[in-house]
């Protein structure tokens, strides 16, 4: 099976911590001045990207800047105070995740799969090519971090493990100190995986927080043909607790990323065997089982991302480096709209939206060519490549570990 994903993130250097996170008792004026600083939008002009490279040697953000048009460029590469760590595999897809690298409000959060980190950095309101880490890289509470969530409206943030140590842990999102972890939401799941993981078949894939911000999901691809996929759901509440108990749901063969679905209580996902699998959660959270599509020209699908301006999803295949545009009707069924071919040897991974000037850019992580490619989405089915950015002259060790991808709109 092929593997899937890409983003840049530094390595983060080991932190020494309990598994209980302590959160201050009290916040300073300039904590307080700085929330509000950071509530305020960015200038559209000058809207980042940013992966990271995932490299041994050093894990570092690579920041892209967007102009008013889309147009992308190099701007920096910032240590992610840790070290990567490719999964027990050969070629792109170094973590066989979705949101290594995910950006929220004005915070950036990066893992680091080595380290067994994570890291929070603040985007500047002034430059948002300019981030800094907020704090200290935090301890992930298990081994390989891979993936990155944060809550719609709380700070909040939470990370999956996928390495022989495997779970989930959440943390306080604070703007002096950083991620402090909560010792109440470590959750275990179990799994038996190898550190770093073997796969893609039989690894966890993702983290995320439903649209109201009330459950936790976590994607874990299946071993095809005999064993399908899962995803759990975990009830989270106000303060960051999750639920004692994992519902499980039955996923297609091996369900991949996982998008929101807008207005609905209802996830979609990418088919990693070539596809798209969606769930209903309206009428509960447990027993729920995924209505799979194929898809043709598809054969290792396995990011997606959603634009607010077409009404539809993307999805990238990292085995044809073909970009599908993905409608879905009431009933969830998803009909393809168009297929962009972006190179069938790059190695199309991470896809992620960028919104500038109230237009909608894709931007889609090529690793196995070190670039990223711009498209502007123009209407429904109605998307054009207008650039692709070589990064290997960027001075930055870029290549087949590169993974994750994130974009910052004001």
């Amino acid at each position: 099976m092929h593997g899937c994903k890409t983003l840049l993130a530094t390595s983060l250097l080991a932190l020494c911590a309990s598994g209980a996170a302590v959160v201050p008792k009290t916040t300073s004026p300039s904590a307080a001045a700085y929330c509000e600083i950071f509530s305020r939008g960015l200038s559209p002009l000058l809207n980042p990207t940013a992966v990271i490279n995932n490299e041994p040697s050093g894990n570092q953000v690579v920041v892209l800047a967007l102009d008013g048009t889309g147009k992308a460029s190099f701007s920096k590469a910032v240590s992610a105070g840790g070290v990567g760590l490719h999964a027990n595999s050969t070629g792109a897809d170094s973590t066989f995740s979705q949101a290594a690298v995910h950006v929220a409000n004005n915070n950036l959060f990066a893992v680091n799969p080595g380290s067994n980190t994570v890291a929070m950095f603040s985007i500047s309101p002034k430059d948002p090519t300019n981030i800094s880490m907020v704090g200290v890289p935090a301890p992930s509470l298990g081994e390989f971090p891979i993936s990155v969530a944060a809550h719609p409206t709380q700070p909040l943030a939470c990370v999956l493990n996928g390495g022989a140590q495997n779970g989930v842990a959440c943390y306080v999102v604070h703007p002096v100190y950083g991620l402090l972890p909560i010792a109440s939401s470590v959750r275990s799941f179990g799994v038996q995986e190898t550190t770093p993981p073997s796969g893609p078949a039989g690894s966890f894939a993702q983290i995320l927080f439903s649209e109201d911000g009330q459950h936790l999901f976590v994607s874990l691809k299946g071993m095809p043909p005999a064993v399908n996929g899962t995803v759990f759901a975990m009830a989270v509440n106000r303060q960051g607790v999750l639920a004692q108990n994992l519902t499980q749901n039955m996923g297609g063969p091996v369900p991949f990323s996982m998008t929101n679905i807008p207005g609905r209580q209802a996830l979609f996902l990418t088919e990693a065997t070539g596809g798209v699998e969606t769930f209903d959660f309206s009428h509960g959270f447990s027993g729920v089982n995924a209505v799979v599509t194929k898809l043709n020209n598809t054969v290792a699908t396995c990011w997606s991302s959603f634009s607010q301006h077409t009404g539809n999803f993307y999805i990238s295949d990292a085995a044809t480096g073909i970009v599908s545009e993905i409608s879905l009707s009431k009933t969830l069924k998803p009909t393809t709209v168009k297929q962009y071919p972006l190179g069938g040897t790059t190695a199309t991974l991470d896809n992620a939206i960028a919104t500038i000037g109230g237009k909608d850019f894709l931007m889609v992580l090529q690793a196995n060519a070190s670039s990223v490619s711009v498209l502007s989405l123009d209407g429904p089915g109605n998307a054009h490549l207008q650039q692709t950015l070589d990064l290997s002259n960027s001075g930055v060790t870029l290549g087949i570990n590169m993974i994750g991808l994130a974009a910052f709109s004001a």
